[in-house]
């Protein structure tokens, strides 16, 4: 089991590095595009590899289930729970870079400080998002548990996948959100097939 996990939290973790690095590094020119196809913005480039995280983190729970370590009920919560951990660390990521958009960043008092927006739509938004997910937070606390039958080893994979599925859900759902022209970029035939079955 603490390789299973071990070995999960590696690949989640080097996602994140990896992202850090290439963040980190300075910004060539972006090459020229061919006749009729325009470059990618660095926001969709950003989405993109949001995207792939997210992504890497699906991939990791899936292996994880298809190992040998991931056949047994302790072994299959475990795998779920590390995703959904590392999905929260994502969905976390996500709100803060939407509060950014709105120039907050995470605190108790962004409620108020969305109502200091001078433009209305903006306003109304960031209302909106603040309100979301403080209803997200509560929905997620009772959601899982509110299954008839708590019962039985199966009752903690049962659990276990709610808690996944609902954070991996609206960490994918805030990300898609944050695309300020409102149509998905284009990440690559797999990835967006990937994201459209997700």
């Amino acid at each position: 089991m603490k390789k299973m996990t071990a070995m999960f939290l590696l690949v989640v973790l080097s996602a994140g590095v990896s992202h850090a690095k290439k963040s980190a590094a300075p910004k060539a020119a972006a090459p020229a595009a061919a006749k009729g196809v325009r470059n990618p913005t660095n926001a969709e480039v950003n989405l993109c590899t949001k995207l792939q995280d997210l992504k890497q983190i699906d991939d990791a729970v899936n292996t994880c289930l298809n190992s040998d370590d991931g056949m047994s009920t302790l072994g299959m919560v475990g795998c779920l729970s590390t995703g959904a951990d590392g999905a929260d660390v994502q969905l976390n990521r996500h709100y803060r870079d939407y509060l950014a958009l709105f120039g907050l960043t995470p605190g108790a008092n962004n409620l108020a400080r969305c109502n200091t927006l001078k433009d209305t739509e903006a306003k109304d938004a960031c209302v909106n998002l603040v309100e979301a997910e403080r209803a997200w937070v509560k929905l997620k606390e009772h959601d899982c548990d509110s299954y008839p039958d708590q019962q039985g080893s199966i009752w903690q994979v049962t659990r276990a996948s709610c808690a996944y599925d609902i954070t991996f859900s609206r960490a994918k759902s805030l990300l898609m959100r944050m695309d300020a022209n409102g149509e998905s970029p284009d990440c690559g035939r797999a990835l967006t097939r990937w994201a459209a079955k997700h």
